[in-house]
């Protein structure tokens, strides 16, 4: 997944990656809900990787 967000992230300066280091999760913003749809749908389709897309606040 690491490669796929830096590769991502690299083309796309508007894709911001961080980490919450307390839950251990991988957070990105964006420009908005389909912008990130389109970056999760380009992670499963260009690297092999499945992600869980969830709003902000709908995790514990």
């Amino acid at each position: 997944m690491s490669t796929a967000l830096v590769r991502l992230s690299d083309e796309d300066p508007t894709l911001v990656v961080s980490s919450d280091e307390e839950s251990g999760q991988v957070i990105l913003a964006g420009m908005g809900e389909l912008h990130l749809e389109v970056i999760v749908e380009r992670m499963r389709r260009e690297f092999n990787v499945d992600a869980l897309s969830v709003p902000r606040g709908c995790l514990p």
